[in-house]
């Protein structure tokens, strides 16, 4: 697991981070400051020096931040691994336009965003946990700086990066987590409407120290 960042466009009710103050199951994922591409990739190097080296058969960029808020270190260190033979996966909110723009200020299209990861990263899992953009809303709430007035076309704009990142070939998979009252079956249907996988995945509420 790759962490880039800790900057969020969410600020979610069921968010570990905040509960735990950063740490997950014996780990510290705050960072002090964000990576370079050539410390993440020298960090890489020192646990596995190729695929399948101590056990290690994929990389996913994930951690208590959005990859695509720093999509260019993203870009760089996943060319390289991919080229070294890595299977590669992108763990995110599916708002990487929003989030591109948080890093760059003017931001790039979806369609520029992905053309730009072809042929490097091979599959999305995209944090979606609810239905209709109402539910998201109340259980994501996305920051409405990016997505005034009140945060539902953050819903639609996931709904186009899914979309776009399965027509262009990316394995996708659409993931819930399984909050009390969340209607699971209901995302999953959505997912399936739009053509895409989906992984329910657990609430977690009392931090395990393992």
């Amino acid at each position: 697991y790759i962490n880039l960042t800790n900057r969020w466009p969410f600020a979610c009710r069921y968010c570990i981070k905040n509960k735990w103050g950063g740490c997950f199951r014996g780990h510290t994922l705050k960072l002090l400051r964000e990576p370079t591409s050539y410390e993440v990739m020298d960090a890489v190097k020192k646990i596995a020096s190729c695929p399948s080296d101590n056990g290690f058969k994929e990389i996913v960029f994930c951690g208590y931040g959005e990859p695509f808020i720093r999509y260019d270190v993203m870009c760089a260190v996943a060319k390289e691994l991919k080229s070294a033979g890595w299977s590669i996966r992108v763990n995110t909110t599916g708002l990487a336009e929003a989030s591109d723009k948080m890093n760059k200020g003017d931001g790039r299209s979806i369609d520029e965003l992905l053309d730009g990861l072809k042929g490097v990263v091979d599959s999305f899992s995209v944090s979606m946990n609810a239905a209709d953009a109402d539910g998201y809303v109340k259980v994501n709430r996305p920051l409405r700086a990016l997505f005034p007035p009140d945060g539902k076309s953050a819903f639609y704009s996931v709904i186009d990066f899914v979309s776009a990142a399965q027509k262009k070939g990316f394995d996708v998979t659409i993931t819930a987590v399984c909050l009390p009252g969340l209607d699971v079956n209901a995302v999953s249907a959505l997912a399936s409407k739009i053509g895409v996988k989906f992984r329910p995945r657990e609430y977690l509420d009392e931090y395990e120290d393992r």
